[in-house]
């Protein structure tokens, strides 16, 4: 998983967001992100082929919908922060998504 993990963040770096990552992928990717300096902007995730839950816009961080969410970036540990209360939520209502990550510099 280590090596889709940095494809993905070269990836996102090029072209400023990821492919398709698991919810499993989805937090070591936002920490591996966060640790060579970048902040989550966005999330968008979309319902999993085994998933049952659908889309709910509040599992993702749209950058739209609170001040909390379209500041976050700046400052990358709480993006992280907030990518883990995301997933935590929808893992909580038993959600399983596939994601796609924005990532940017403060």
């Amino acid at each position: 998983m280590q090596e889709k993990l940095k494809n993905e963040l070269a990836r996102a770096e090029r072209e400023g967001a990821t492919g398709y990552l698991t919810s499993d992928e989805f937090i070591p990717f936002c920490e591996l992100a966060v640790s060579r300096g970048y902040g989550i902007s966005h999330v968008e995730a979309f319902q999993s082929p085994t998933g049952t839950v659908r889309r709910n816009f509040g599992y993702e961080i749209l950058g739209v919908d609170h001040e909390e969410n379209w500041r976050e970036h700046r400052d990358p540990q709480r993006s992280l922060s907030l990518a883990r209360e995301k997933l935590a939520w929808a893992r909580e209502d038993g959600a399983d998504f596939i994601y796609t990550v924005w990532i940017d510099l403060p």
